[in-house]
């Protein structure tokens, strides 16, 4: 590929992404969760989102080849799910509901062990919560998804390519459950995550603090016990309990690794 086409492609990426804030952005306005956000916060998101495509740009390819050598390695799935007619629907079902079980025991993990919380504390920092929030999620995050979480499940099962598919496509659901909108899903709250729902994770408020972990579905919370159902009108204040957010993108970009630099920086 040569250097235009790269840079063509990657800027086709950030026009892409922008114009999905963009809309996201205009639909918030209609009916917002909170008004009076800061301008300062979503500039360092979008800013943040160019350099996380850049890098998501660059090392993919490099994460994707090590996946697949590992998947070659492991015999690529013991399991192997219908392809073809109405079976392929279960395919899709199992390896969605297995993903986002995968993705939950990831998530409370990231709020458990203080290194992954070092990194994921930078999500949950932003004050003013919206779609360009989704973005938001320090760079070392995908490499240890890609590396150590996403090749369990073809690991066990060989996945059809269609159910590979219905499972991008859910992953834009995220979008949609960190939007800035004072929208209820009502009783469908058991089925996909809604902004109200994914907001109660977000909040600084003591009584939430461990819940509505699931980035797609609601059931592994109620499973495992760990849900809260928002309160009609419920749409607490976001960020982290002690206040503290990046104030440049240098420092979102070192985010775990700040007060050991400062400290550094001071005894010097």
């Amino acid at each position: 590929m040569s250097l235009i086409a790269s840079i063509t492609d990657f800027a086709g990426l950030v026009t892409l992404t922008f114009g999905t804030f963009l809309i996201g952005l205009v639909i918030e306005k209609l009916s917002p969760a909170e008004t009076g956000q800061k301008l300062a916060d979503l500039r360092l998101n979008l800013g943040y989102s160019v350099i996380s495509n850049l890098f998501l740009y660059v090392v993919g390819p490099a994460l994707t080849a090590s996946t697949a050598l590992l998947l070659n390695w492991a015999g690529a799935g013991l399991i192997a799910l219908p392809d073809a007619g109405w079976p392929l629907l279960g395919s899709i079902t199992i390896y969605l509901l297995a993903m986002d079980f995968l993705d939950y025991l990831f998530h409370r993990a990231q709020h458990s062990w203080p290194l992954l919380w070092a990194m994921h504390s930078f999500h949950h920092s932003d004050r003013a919560m919206n779609i360009t929030t989704t973005q938001r999620n320090f760079w070392l995050e995908p490499v240890l998804k890609t590396l150590f979480l996403f090749p369990v499940v073809p690991l066990v099962f060989q996945v059809p390519a269609p159910a590979i598919a219905a499972f991008t496509l859910c992953t834009y659901i995220r979008l949609f459950s960190h939007m800035n909108l004072n929208w209820s899903l009502g009783p469908f709250w058991v089925v996909i995550i809604g902004p109200q729902f994914h907001r109660i994770h977000h909040s600084i408020l003591p009584e939430h603090r461990d819940k509505n972990f699931a980035p797609l579905f609601p059931i592994f919370d109620i499973l495992f016990r760990t849900h809260f159902r928002p309160r009609p009108g419920e749409f607490p204040p976001t960020g982290l309990d002690t206040g503290e957010a990046p104030e440049s993108l240098a420092t979102a970009l070192i985010w775990p690794w700040r007060n050991s630099l400062r400290t550094s920086h001071r005894a010097v």
